[in-house]
């Protein structure tokens, strides 16, 4: 059996073992550095999904045709939308804190109903992931819309994916769930 040798026999060993660890440490440092700056790129990367997701729904009403059973559906911009809420609180139709709430929903339509070929409006919360508050902030905006146009409006959600919790929102309330994948209509 072999005696431990002190560590001050061995300055070049310890040396090069302080070394180590100071590499050690700054090696930490910056997995810790990376771990951050995944952590944003995530979080960018969820913002950019989104995005996609809401410029798919807008320009691409055709979504909607299958899943609600729509015809002649065109896309109503915001400004629009803005202008008759306007019209409808100078009407004395909604109130103030309606006006200021219109607006917040990601997509707005006009189309048909096939069902019975009504004229209605859809008004849609588009997210990547849909969540139950995207649910209900769908049935408040359509709620005022259906004020401010005096018209049927059907509350919708669209994304890649809903939670089951928000599905089971979405269907005790009857608002459909449009699947948008990749920026691209499904054709099942």
């Amino acid at each position: 059996m072999t005696a431990a040798i002190p560590p001050h026999e061995h300055p070049a060993q310890d040396a090069r073992m302080d070394r180590m660890e100071d590499k050690l440490g700054r090696l930490q440092q910056d997995v810790t550095h990376l771990q951050q700056d995944m952590e944003y790129v995530k979080q960018d990367v969820a913002i950019l999904k989104g995005w996609g997701t809401e410029l798919a729904s807008r320009s691409h009403p055709e979504y909607y045709v299958r899943a609600i059973g729509l015809v002649r559906p065109r896309t109503v911009s915001k400004e629009e939308i803005l202008t008759l809420a306007a019209d409808a609180w100078d009407a004395n139709l909604i109130t103030e804190a309606e006006l200021d709430s219109v607006g917040s929903a990601d997509t707005y339509l006009k189309a048909r109903r096939k069902s019975d070929r009504q004229e209605v409006w859809i008004v849609s919360q588009v997210s990547f992931s849909v969540y139950p508050n995207d649910v209900t902030r769908a049935l408040a905006e359509a709620a005022v819309i259906g004020k401010v146009t005096g018209e049927t409006v059907i509350p919708a959600v669209a994304g890649e994916r809903i939670t089951p919790d928000a599905e089971a929102l979405a269907s005790a309330n009857r608002v459909p769930f449009v699947t948008i994948r990749n920026g691209s209509r499904l054709t099942e």
